[in-house]
């Protein structure tokens, strides 16, 4: 399996949002695995933010993250992301 890629055109902050809880109560309830990453870019690009998940991940999100049409994608350059979802 590999890493997953959602964008979220426009920066639609309620979408984002909607999204990073959807995917925390899920890890939540997982235990919060430490191996289950999830990042977002630091910068966005004109076509929107990008939201990625490894492949621990993205079995996590199952059906959610099937809502947001994501892409195969390699696993970002860690200078571009930053964490999406933490225990924090």
């Amino acid at each position: 399996m590999s890493w997953k890629k959602v964008t979220i055109a426009d920066a639609d902050g309620i979408k984002i949002e909607s999204l990073q809880t959807g995917y925390k109560l899920r890890w939540q309830a997982m235990g919060a695995p430490d191996d289950a990453i999830v990042l977002i870019n630091k910068e966005a690009p004109a076509e929107g933010v990008h939201i990625f998940f490894n492949p621990r991940a993205v079995l996590i999100a199952g059906p959610l993250l099937r809502t947001y049409a994501p892409e195969d994608c390699a696993q970002p350059d860690p200078a571009t992301v930053a964490v999406f979802v933490s225990s924090e």
